[in-house]
């Protein structure tokens, strides 16, 4: 964002031009860089459409121009991306000095409430990966298995492994992933997860990591914890991975992911009777949206009524209602 002239001349920035610098900095820490890649990603295919229509590339876009990007990327685009699309676009113009333009634009609220009338929301969960799955995949790469073995049973998203920050420390019957950064975390207060060991299952964490670590050796200790040399780790390779493993093994390998792991063992958690209380802890999650990760099993959800009926607060023949 560049900051007007009331900024730039204004007389404590005139006496300490580094205020301004120090300000574009804080701005630019509003969002996470992984947000702000994607919002551009986003913002460059609108800035595509302009040219491939003949729509003159103003800021901030006229509601006419939103309105008929939004009717036009309908066929091609999911609702959730029309309105990453969106945000993008509000957020570049923010930038340029508009603030909060789709606000006003009513117009553009009611079509984009009858796209998902007309059309639905058609984001689908990803499945989970749960430790029955997780035993069949290919153990080949050890970078990846421990990867995997950590998002699994440390609930941790794949961008938390993949920064910078992110270290490790190893004892005997666990270990701890030092977390600097993470998506709900923006005050970069940090967290430890904790991960115990396994020592009679084939997918123990602990042995995972104690081989990737001999793997990668001392000398890759100053760069990310999973690069090696020469080697950088990535998240679309990290999930080529996992949709190779998933094809191999005659699933369909579209409905996973890197989020796969973090939903997986959530729901296994939930399964397992673990309080919801620990659940949101162990994931770290700030809201209840961790209940949206928990796939209950059918065999658990066909024993409720049972459970109801069964329960002390409900005696015999006393029913709610009643």
């Amino acid at each position: 964002m560049q900051l007007g002239a009331s900024y730039t001349c204004h007389p404590a920035a005139l006496k300490k031009p580094s205020l301004l610098l120090i300000t574009q900095t804080f701005l630019r820490a509003n969002i996470a860089e992984t947000t702000r890649r994607t919002y551009l990603g986003a913002y460059q295919q609108f800035t595509w459409w302009l040219k491939a229509n003949n729509v003159p590339q103003v800021i901030p876009p006229l509601q006419e121009t939103l309105v008929l990007y939004v009717v036009d990327k309908s066929s091609s685009l999911k609702f959730a991306s029309l309105r990453k699309h969106l945000a993008a676009v509000q957020y570049f113009s923010g930038e340029a000095g508009f603030e909060e333009i789709l606000r006003t634009m009513k117009v553009l609220k009611r079509v984009l409430t009858g796209i998902k009338r007309t059309l639905g929301d058609t984001r689908l969960p990803k499945i989970p990966i749960t430790p029955q799955l997780l035993l069949k995949f290919s153990r080949a790469d050890v970078r990846y298995w421990a990867m995997a073995c950590c998002a699994l049973f440390g609930l941790l998203r794949i961008g938390e492994l993949l920064d910078s920050s992110t270290k490790v420390q190893m004892f005997t019957d666990h270990m701890i992933l030092r977390i600097e950064k993470s998506k709900t975390d923006p005050f970069r207060h940090g967290a430890d997860v904790v991960i115990g060991s396994l020592p009679h299952s084939e997918i123990c964490p602990l042995k995972a990591m104690h081989l990737w670590l001999q793997v990668r050796g001392p000398g890759g200790q100053s760069g990310r914890l999973f690069d090696y040399a020469d080697s950088k780790v990535s998240r679309p390779g990290f999930v080529r991975w996992i949709k190779q493993n998933c094809t191999r093994l005659g699933l369909d390998s579209s409905q996973y992911s890197g989020h796969s792991f973090r939903r997986g063992g959530a729901s296994v958690l939930a399964n397992s009777g673990v309080s919801d209380v620990l659940i949101k802890t162990a994931g770290r999650w700030e809201s209840e949206a961790y209940q949206l990760y928990c796939e209950l099993d059918s065999t658990i959800l066909k024993t409720l009524s049972r459970r109801m009926v069964d329960s002390e607060n409900l005696g015999k023949g006393s029913f709610i209602g009643e």
